[in-house]
């Protein structure tokens, strides 16, 4: 069995370019998913509440029950430093994970690469329909920075 992989996945405020990071979920190098809500820094003002409806995750729970910028680059570090680490959007999660670090006042210690080169791969078609068809089976909400990470330790050949 090869080793295992680490995922990521980033849920934002809305998809434009202005937008950060709302949810975020990884795996550890034991194959545990973790999931944090991130406080939004004072610069950040681009909210579409419509976008989140679906996860239940409103701007005062943001604040209210967030883990500052600074605990979650912490957390990411510790768990996912000086490792390469899958992403299902690079550029998006890129983008979003540096806007993070520079709130945060940190910087990443591990390297992001796209899904759709991940070694450990199984099966055939592209990567987006099978993150679909294992949403889709598991019944699990595509817009979930967690179920996406799930989506993608399942279509690597890892877990359940």
């Amino acid at each position: 069995m090869p080793d295992l992989l680490l995922f990521l996945d980033i849920e934002p405020s809305t998809p434009e370019e202005s937008g950060f990071p709302v949810t975020i979920a990884w795996t550890d190098r034991e194959g545990h998913i973790h999931h944090a809500l991130v406080q939004p820094d004072d610069d950040w003002v681009d909210w579409e509440e419509s976008g989140f409806a679906h996860a239940e995750v409103s701007w005062e729970h943001l604040v209210e029950q967030g883990l500052s910028c600074k605990d979650v680059m912490r957390r990411l570090n510790q768990d996912l430093g000086g490792e390469t680490v899958w992403v299902d959007g690079l550029d998006f999660d890129e983008a979003w994970l540096e806007r993070l670090a520079e709130a945060a006042g940190a910087s990443l210690t591990f390297e992001l690469a796209p899904f759709a080169r991940c070694p450990a791969r199984t099966g055939t078609g592209d990567w987006y329909q099978q993150r679909e068809q294992i949403l889709l089976e598991a019944g699990l909400e595509p817009f979930r920075a967690e179920h996406n990470v799930l989506a993608m330790l399942r279509a690597s050949g890892f877990g359940d």
